[in-house]
């Protein structure tokens, strides 16, 4: 069943968006292709619509925070289908789409573990700070964007 998860997070005028459409289905369901494994038989299927490669690599590690608890929930496997992405009218952070991830897959699967978030700090402009949970898996590194 196709579902859009809504993520949201405001401070002032500040604050971020992401939209995320997909599914998630077991593994001898989903059409054989091609996808990212994400852990064991825990895969990441990205829409046919380019997008960003380090969109790709947060929606990887979205899923990778609640892969154990996946897989516990479905031995035989998952795929989850990204089928769409979209940033509405908010300020653009990539990590945000782990966020939205983590969210679809909490809403998708009624998972109980990880909960990453982000809040604004009340110095220094209102940072973003994101946590990523207790003992979770390590983030992928934040690069400079290229010309």
């Amino acid at each position: 069943m196709t579902l859009t998860y809504n993520f949201r997070a405001h401070r002032g005028g500040f604050g971020f968006a992401a939209d995320l459409t997909g599914e998630v289905v077991p593994r001898d369901v989903a059409s054989q292709g091609g996808g990212l494994i994400v852990h064991g038989k825990v895969s990441l299927a990205l829409p046919a619509v380019p997008l960003y490669w380090e969109d790709c690599a947060w929606l990887a590690f979205g899923a990778a925070l609640h892969a154990s608890e996946m897989v516990a929930l479905h031995p035989d496997g998952l795929v989850v289908a990204v089928h769409e992405l979209r940033y509405p009218g908010a300020d653009y952070r990539c990590e945000v789409a782990a966020l939205a991830m983590s969210g679809f897959l909490r809403e998708a699967l009624g998972l109980r573990g990880a909960a990453p978030s982000v809040s604004f700090a009340k110095e220094g402009g209102g940072a973003p700070v994101f946590d990523w949970g207790a003992g979770s898996v390590s983030p992928p590194p934040v690069v400079p964007r290229l010309p």
